[in-house]
C-alpha cells in the first residue's frame, strides 16, 4: 500500500511537471525551438567526433584480434628507404618464423575492368591464401576468396569492395555470379565485402581482390615485384622479437639477393594499431605507397 502511495505521487508530480513545461514551450515557442535545435546540433557533433574517434584511434581495424596484426618490412642501414619483400623470402619467412600465427601478402596491380557499359582502370590487389581467413570478415554478400580459388586450375574469381560495388553496380546484389572481363581474363565476381573492409587501401575508392599463389620462385606482378606482408603476431610476442626472429631468417637472402637485402639491412615489425595511433591515422600501412620511401621515419615510431 505504502509502495503505491509513492508511485501515485511520483505520477502526479510528473504530470505537473509536463503541464509546466508545455506551459512555458507556448509562452516562448522560438526560445524553445532555439534550444531543441542546439541540442540536437550538440548531439549530432557529439555522436559524429566519436564515430570518427572510434573508427581511427579506438577500433581503426575491424578485423579479427587487429590489435596483434603488424606489417612486416626491410628497412636499409640508414633507414631512409624502406621497400616489402620479394617472393622467396615472403614464403621463407611465412614458413620458418616462430612468432607469428600467420602471415599473409597482398600484390598491389592496376585492373583494366570492362563489363557492359566499357573499360575502367581502377586500383586491385592480388592476396596469397589464407587471406581473408585470417582476417575473418565475411562478405557481405557472396563469398571472400577460399582454398580452392587459388589451385592452378580454378575459374578465375575476384571480390570487390562496397565502395567499387556501388560505384560500378549502384549497390545491386544480383551482379553476384556475373563473369566481366579482368585485364583480358573472363572472371567471376563471387563477393562483395563490407564496408570497413580495405585491406591494402586507404581510402574508399574502387578496389577488388584476386587470388594468387605465391611460390618461392615466381616473378610477383604488380608494383616492383614485392609483396606487402602483414600477419598476427603470437599472444606475447613483441614486435621486437618478431623483428628479430625474422632477420635471422633473411640473414642468408644478402648474399643471393643483395638489391632488396644490403649490407646492414634492418627488418621492422610494426603493428597496425600502433601506427594508426602514432602516425597517420592507419593511411600509411594501408596504401600502395605508405610506409615506403618518404614514410620510412613513420614507420620507426
Amino acid at each position: 500500500m505504502f509502495h503505491e502511495v509513492r508511485i501515485k505521487a511520483w505520477f502526479h508530480s510528473l504530470l505537473g511537471d509536463c503541464r509546466f513545461a508545455l506551459r512555458r514551450v507556448l509562452k516562448s515557442p522560438v526560445f524553445t525551438a532555439v534550444a531543441v535545435l542546439t541540442l540536437a546540433l550538440g548531439i549530432g557533433s557529439s555522436t559524429a567526433i566519436f564515430s570518427v574517434i572510434d573508427g581511427t584511434l579506438l577500433h581503426p581495424y575491424p578485423y579479427k584480434n587487429a590489435g596483434r596484426l603488424a606489417t612486416i618490412r626491410c628497412f636499409s642501414a640508414d633507414q631512409f628507404r624502406a621497400w616489402r619483400f620479394p617472393a622467396r623470402a615472403f614464403v621463407d619467412c611465412k614458413e620458418r618464423n616462430h612468432t607469428f600465427e600467420d602471415i599473409f601478402g597482398l600484390v598491389y596491380r592496376e585492373v583494366h575492368f570492362t563489363r557492359a557499359s566499357g573499360t575502367e582502370e581502377v586500383s586491385g590487389a592480388s592476396v596469397s591464401p589464407g587471406t581473408f581467413e585470417s582476417l575473418r570478415i565475411p562478405a557481405l554478400f557472396g563469398r571472400a576468396l577460399i582454398a580452392t580459388d587459388f589451385k592452378p586450375d580454378a575459374t578465375p574469381v575476384f571480390v570487390v569492395s562496397y565502395s567499387l560495388w556501388t560505384k560500378f553496380f549502384n549497390r545491386d546484389p544480383k551482379v553476384l555470379g556475373n563473369t566481366y572481363i579482368l585485364n583480358g581474363v573472363p572472371t567471376t565476381l563471387v563477393g562483395i565485402m563490407p564496408p570497413r573492409f580495405k585491406i591494402g587501401f586507404q581510402n574508399s575508392g574502387g578496389n577488388l581482390w584476386l587470388p594468387l599463389d605465391i611460390t618461392r620462385d615466381m616473378y610477383v606482378p604488380g608494383v616492383s615485384n614485392e609483396i606487402w606482408t602483414v600477419g598476427h603476431l603470437k599472444p606475447g610476442v613483441t614486435p621486437e622479437s618478431a623483428a628479430a626472429d625474422l632477420q635471422i631468417i633473411a640473414s642468408p637472402f644478402q648474399t643471393d639477393d643483395p638489391i632488396y637485402f644490403p649490407p646492414h639491412f634492418r627488418i621492422v615489425v610494426v603493428t597496425l594499431n600502433s601506427h594508426s595511433v602514432a602516425g597517420d591515422f592507419k593511411l600509411g600501412l594501408f596504401s600502395p605507397y605508405g610506409c615506403g620511401h618518404h614514410f620510412a621515419s613513420n614507420c620507426l615510431q
